[in-house]
């Protein structure tokens, strides 16, 4: 029950005001998530970001995993405009993150910093790329390390609406009876849908 609940506040509270909202699954986990839109200044955009991942299947072990993270993210985007490339885009943000496994009693609570990049080749193809990282001075709790890396490839289908498919690895470290134990969180490739507001 909190983890649909969870859902539904991290998914239903950013698709209310939202920029953009999206959802992704592989055969062993389900993603929601979303930017909204804060301000503009300059060539930066400003954003509040969230997402709720559920993974069913950590190390090749069949328990499941949760990670919420929420966030603020700053995107300058770029016209290029040759015939390679039409755009794009850096960036850089925080989050904050709270992991929870089941079959574990050790708090994991991530700070990671983030950089964000992007690439976009024609009106309906781009490449989108996410890298977060906390050592331990940036990961509280129990937790010892945590990275994040995230590459897709966007379609878009309609005028507000994308279909991407890409790669997602998240590790997270923590101190386990008096060991370092590394949780793939995930691994795998991953498939979903973009919408625009």
């Amino acid at each position: 029950m909190k983890k649909l609940l969870m859902i539904v506040l991290v998914f239903g509270g950013i698709n209310m005001f939202a920029s953009s909202a999206e959802i992704n699954v592989n055969s062993n986990s389900v993603e929601f998530g979303g930017d909204m839109y804060m301000h503009k200044k300059g060539y930066t955009t400003y954003y509040f970001t969230g997402r709720y991942l559920n993974n069913g299947e950590i190390n090749d072990d069949e328990f499941d995993a949760t990670l919420t993270t929420v966030g603020l993210k700053a995107m300058n985007q770029y016209r290029v405009g040759n015939h390679l490339l039409k755009g794009a885009g850096v960036g850089m943000g925080m989050d904050i993150g709270i992991l929870d496994i089941d079959q574990s009693d050790e708090d994991f609570i991530t700070t990671p910093f983030a950089l964000y990049g992007n690439l976009q080749f024609s009106n309906r193809l781009s490449l989108d790329a996410k890298y977060a990282y906390s050592p331990e001075i940036l990961t509280h709790g129990d937790g010892t390390k945590y990275s994040d890396f995230k590459l897709k490839i966007n379609f878009r289908l309609i005028d507000n609406g994308y279909v991407f498919i890409g790669q997602r690895v998240i590790k997270a470290t923590y101190e386990t009876s008096g060991n370092d134990f590394v949780a793939k969180l995930d691994n795998d490739v991953f498939a979903g849908f973009r919408l625009i507001f």
